[in-house]
């Protein structure tokens, strides 16, 4: 059986890359042909000409990091991804859409209205209404979508056969949409366990000897700097060890910290990570994998602008210490090997329980396409 998935993997950032290719892998894993529909999404953002080539030549002068973080992500696609032929814009996937027995809008935020607007791409609205439709942890990345947005959601959503989220914000926002039983599951870069992620990661030489905290702050819904340097700070003083940063900037560096770890990609995320004593990150999938490593942590939030997943990840696996506003005042808890980290058990019945039920929605959209086959 075929399973095509919708995601945003094709976007300039690891975590939607390495969710792809999770989901992807557990389906196959499960016995079936999955493959992702490369569909090229359209940033909304049109950064104008000037400014491009002024990040272009600040690239240039800083050795090309960015270039060579572009470089790693496209090797990790074209290394592990099966794809579809590519598609430059949701017309051309209307009018040649690929033939999958069942098609999965997959995880990341994909429907954040924020960030998709109109195109219902990721609502699988290029596919026709017989086909068995299903989602795995599909994400608004909000406690609410704006009003103006609810009748076309209601109407795409109604379609599907079976839909799970990431977040329990999701769960509501659906429920007050449609009148459907939905179901929350972990991020798909939980669902693999740490040595497959390792294997990946196993070829390179740590080139950091010792110790260090790793702070990978990503700024993607708020900007964290200045203020987060007084956690790093006592974290620092707390730990005794050095401070890296992971995809690190000239405020860092204006702000007293000189390790930054350049040019960076989805395999580094992963070793980093794990051989780090401790981190700081703001990144939700920096959070995901600091949870399965077991790494202690502290998972910056903004009480004004709060990323669900986040916060939902850490307090179902009883990691909710972890949580810390990023202008707060930190008083460190110096037995910070259990006081930051999280129970390992519950990653675990998280990751069971979440598979279970990919195979048991998989199953329903089976179903769902034999009676229509029957029927014809």
């Amino acid at each position: 059986m075929t399973i095509g998935i919708i995601t945003m993997h094709r976007v300039p950032n690891m975590g939607s890359v390495l969710q792809a290719y999770a989901l992807q892998h557990t389906i196959n894993q499960l016995g079936y042909r999955a493959t992702i529909i490369d569909y090229v999404f359209p940033q909304k953002k049109l950064i104008p000409l000037h400014i491009r080539a002024l990040r272009w030549g600040l690239d240039l002068l800083k050795g090309r990091p960015n270039h060579k973080k572009r470089g790693k992500l496209n090797e990790f696609i074209s290394s592990h991804l099966f794809l579809t032929r590519k598609y430059n814009n949701a017309e051309e996937l209307k009018a040649d859409p690929p033939i999958f027995d069942i098609y999965c809008t997959g995880s990341d935020q994909v429907w954040n209205p924020m960030h998709i607007g109109n195109d219902m791409t990721f609502f699988l609205d290029f596919v026709p209404d017989s086909s068995p439709k299903i989602s795995y942890a599909s994400s608004f990345a909000l406690d609410s979508i704006p009003k103006e947005y609810y009748s076309r959601f209601s109407s795409y959503l109604s379609k599907y056969t079976s839909i799970t989220v990431r977040e329990d914000s999701g769960i509501n926002i659906i429920r007050t949409l449609i009148n459907k039983n939905v179901l929350s599951v972990c991020d798909p870069t939980l669902l693999l366990k740490n040595e497959e992620w390792l294997s990946l990661a196993d070829h390179k030489t740590h080139p950091i000897k010792g110790a260090y905290i790793l702070v990978y702050i990503v700024g993607y819904m708020y900007n964290p700097r200045p203020a987060v340097y007084r956690i790093i700070n006592e974290v620092k003083k707390g730990i005794g060890i050095p401070v890296y940063f992971f995809d690190g900037g000239v405020s860092d560096l204006v702000n007293g910290f000189t390790h930054l770890i350049k040019g960076v990609g989805p395999y580094d995320l992963i070793y980093y990570i794990k051989n780090a004593s401790f981190v700081i990150t703001d990144s939700f999938h920096g959070s995901v994998f600091s949870t399965l490593f077991s790494i202690p942590m502290i998972a910056l939030i903004n009480d004004k602008n709060r990323d669900s997943r986040i916060t939902d990840l850490r307090r179902n696996v009883n990691g909710d210490r972890s949580l810390i506003p990023y202008d707060k005042v930190l008083c460190f808890n110096h037995d910070y090997q259990t006081y930051y980290n999280c129970d390992p058990l519950l990653v675990e019945r998280l990751r069971f329980d979440s598979i279970s039920t990919l195979q048991r929605i998989i199953d329903d959209a089976s179903a769902h396409l034999n009676s229509n086959s029957l029927g014809e």
